[in-house]
C-alpha cells in the first residue's frame, strides 16, 4: 500500500501454496519449498514477460532509495536481456576469499528481464533446471 500509494508499480507474490503448513519461518535451500518457490517465481516472471512487462523483482529485505529504471537503462546495462544480483558485493574482500566468488553464481534478491526471446529461453531453462535439481 505504501509504494502504490506513491505510484510505485508493485505487486506481491505471496506464494501461499509454499508456505502453507510448512512449519517453519522462512524458506531456505534444501527444501522443497525452497524448490516449489522457485518454481512459481519462474513462472511468474514468465507470465509478465508474455504480457510485455519487464518486471524488476526484489526480496523483502531490498530498499530502493531511488528508480532503478533509468540506471538499468544506461549503458551496457540497456543491451542486457537480464540483470542478475550477486552475493559477491565486497570485491576486495571476496577476492581474498580462498574461492574468489566462485561460490557465488548470482542470487535472485534481486532481477530484472526484458520481454525478450533470450530472457524467455533463460527462464524457461531456469524453471527446468529448479523444479529438477536434486540439491535445493
Amino acid at each position: 500500500d505504501f509504494c502504490k500509494a506513491r505510484g510505485v508499480p508493485t505487486m506481491l507474490l505471496k506464494g501461499n501454496s509454499v508456505l502453507r503448513g510448512r512449519g517453519a519461518d522462512f524458506i531456505k535451500a534444501g527444501d522443497g519449498s525452497f524448490k516449489k518457490m522457485g518454481t512459481v517465481k519462474t513462472k511468474f516472471v514468465q507470465d509478465l514477460l508474455e504480457l510485455g512487462v519487464s518486471p524488476i523483482l526484489t526480496d523483502a529485505d531490498v530498499v530502493w532509495l531511488r528508480d532503478p529504471r533509468a540506471y538499468f537503462n544506461q549503458g551496457t546495462y540497456a543491451l542486457a536481456d537480464a540483470l542478475v544480483s550477486t552475493d559477491c558485493i565486497d570485491v576486495p574482500s571476496d577476492k581474498r576469499d580462498r574461492n574468489g566468488c566462485s561460490h557465488v553464481n548470482f542470487n535472485t534478491g534481486v532481477l530484472h528481464f526484458r520481454p525478450t526471446e533470450a530472457s524467455k529461453r533463460f527462464l524457461q531453462t531456469w524453471k527446468t533446471k529448479v523444479a529438477t535439481s536434486t540439491i535445493a
